[in-house]
């Protein structure tokens, strides 16, 4: 059965990396760079793979998202030991560096109703609001792991080292998938069961579902 045209289909996506372990040389123990929201239209005449998968899913359009939030980490070494066979290594966190991006892509019919169009641009702007909110959070979740100590064991002391800094660096994924991914995910679902609730009421419009499905979010 074909699926109301409001209803589309939705990725979020997130990436929560560690790029490099930083000697102990901040003068900060925080410090963000946020790039832009990089909105783009992709029109499914243009691409057939995502025409198959619209008509496979009964889509008529939808939205994707990825939150990508790049970490670098400022340690010390506290301890480390490899005299039994196998090393462990204590690390402290010093500082945190982050570089947050997100690319929101709308697929979509270039033959797309006005309707149909609205209703994505309203994800693009639960995606835009959210990504809005996420320096807040992820300057407290960063504020939180400096100062603390993370344990590793490997089999050597460089691999003890990098296990350290994956579960601090995991700790803040952690976090940033509950207060900001996993918010745009619930907004977005919400939004659009809100769209096929309100269809036929003319006194909801896209901004005002956004808002109700943003405030039920947090």
């Amino acid at each position: 059965m074909k699926r109301d045209r409001h209803q589309t289909s939705l990725r979020c996506l997130f990436a929560v990396a560690a790029l490099s372990l930083l000697s102990a040389c901040s003068t900060k123990p925080f410090s963000i760079e946020i790039q832009p929201l990089e909105e783009k239209t992709v029109f499914l005449e243009d691409r057939p793979d995502l025409r198959t998968r619209c008509n496979d899913l009964h889509y008529e359009a939808f939205t994707e998202w990825f939150f990508h939030c790049a970490v670098k980490l400022d340690t010390e070494t506290v301890s480390h030991d490899d005299t039994a066979g196998a090393a462990s290594c204590t690390i402290k966190v010093k500082g945190v560096a982050v570089k947050l991006s997100c690319p929101v892509q709308v697929c979509i019919s270039k033959t797309a109703p006005a309707q149909t169009k609205e209703h994505e641009a309203g994800h693009v702007a639960i995606c835009r609001r959210v990504y809005q909110e996420a320096p807040a959070v992820v300057e407290s979740l960063a504020q939180g792991l400096v100062g603390k100590t993370f344990y590793g064991m490997a089999a050597t002391k460089e691999k003890a080292e990098r296990d350290a800094v994956d579960k601090a660096t995991a700790e803040l994924a952690e976090g940033f998938r509950l207060g900001v991914t996993g918010l745009c995910e619930e907004a977005s679902d919400r939004y659009d069961r809100y769209c096929l609730r309100y269809e036929k009421d003319k006194s909801w419009t896209v901004p005002a579902l956004v808002e109700k499905s943003l405030e039920r979010s947090r």
